[in-house]
């Protein structure tokens, strides 16, 4: 889609951008989000948040949340692997 997602932990968001650097919009993600990885079609997106002990889950097309996963204390970034 050609678009950036990037952590910006001291505000609690994922600020997305497109191509030419403009902001395209922001999603709340926990206290202190920090890794992001995506479904392998794309349409969704992992959030670690490293002050939630959780991870969130996104739908990329609305940017909307859609779930939360409690996995453990700080957890640093997250992986997509397909099987």
């Amino acid at each position: 889609r050609g678009e950036l997602w990037v952590a910006v932990e001291s505000r609690g968001v994922v600020a997305i951008f497109d191509a030419a650097h403009a902001l395209l919009g922001e999603v709340p993600a926990g206290a202190k989000p920090h890794g992001i990885a995506f479904s392998e079609r794309g349409d969704r997106a992992f959030i670690s948040d490293e002050g939630g002990d959780s991870v969130w889950v996104v739908d990329v097309a609305t940017r909307s949340m859609l779930g939360r996963v409690v996995v453990g204390r700080a957890p640093n970034g997250v992986l997509w692997l397909e099987r």
